[in-house]
């Protein structure tokens, strides 16, 4: 078994984007760059929590695989969140039966951005992504 593969309930850490966003209990697509760069499954966000390295550890590490070294290299240089990042809770898990190539995902319009960052889509494409990746919807 693959020590980095998603779990049903886990922690996702970077920048903190969209921070005055009420996310919690938002869907979220998960995009995953080896061995193959594809959006793989779908989660709801639980909890998120904006705040220094250390502390974000101490809450979440047992949900993920980040060390505080790897939290610390999401800290935001400038703003109002300086010195901070944000770990995302997320649970419910589910991958998706036929994960959905990267290419497919921007050349069919699911997905424009970069996507290991946080990006918003419209419902028509989350809907779109869940029956393309093989979850009835």
């Amino acid at each position: 078994v693959d020590k980095l593969m998603l779990r049903i309930d886990n922690a996702y850490y970077c920048s903190p984007v969209y921070a005055d966003d009420d996310v919690l209990g938002s869907p979220i697509l998960f995009y995953v760059s080896a061995p193959e760069s594809s959006l793989t499954g779908v989660a709801r966000i639980i909890d998120r929590v904006i705040a220094e390295p250390e502390d974000l550890y101490l809450r979440f590490a047992q949900l993920g695989i980040y060390k505080l070294e790897n939290i610390k290299s999401h800290v935001a240089k400038t703003g109002r969140h300086a010195g901070c990042a944000m770990a995302m809770h997320f649970g419910w898990w589910v991958p998706f039966p036929k994960p959905i190539p990267l290419t497919s995902a921007r050349g069919n319009g699911l997905l424009n951005g970069h996507p290991q960052r946080m990006l918003r889509i419209d419902y028509d494409k989350f809907e779109a992504a869940m029956r393309q990746g093989g979850l009835p919807w």
